[in-house]
């Protein structure tokens, strides 16, 4: 079972490590998934930023193998950067300060 706390603050990702070991993108790419479910039913600043931070990670990873499947990634990022969730989940995170 995966919790928000586990991937709140991703540990830095060795992306050489991670062209050698493809394992690690499926997991990045199933915990993102996950992510995305869970935004659907459920929209918070911290869950904004782990997608925001699983989504570079693979863009990083997918670029430096020279895989164009990196644009879909973007894509995503660009559409959660320019969603109303984020939108209002950033509005209600300045209000608390």
């Amino acid at each position: 079972m995966i919790f928000q706390e586990d991937i709140n603050k991703p540990s830095s990702f060795d992306v050489e490590a991670d062209l050698e070991n493809s394992t690690s993108l499926d997991k990045l790419i199933v915990l993102t998934k996950y992510k995305e479910e869970l935004m659907k039913n459920n929209c918070s600043i911290h869950l904004l930023k782990e997608l925001m931070t699983l989504y570079q990670k693979i863009i990083e990873i997918y670029s430096a193998r020279n895989d164009p499947q990196f644009e879909e990634y973007l894509k995503k990022l660009h559409n959660l950067l320019n969603s109303k969730k984020m939108e209002d989940s950033l509005e209600i995170g300045t209000n608390y300060k």
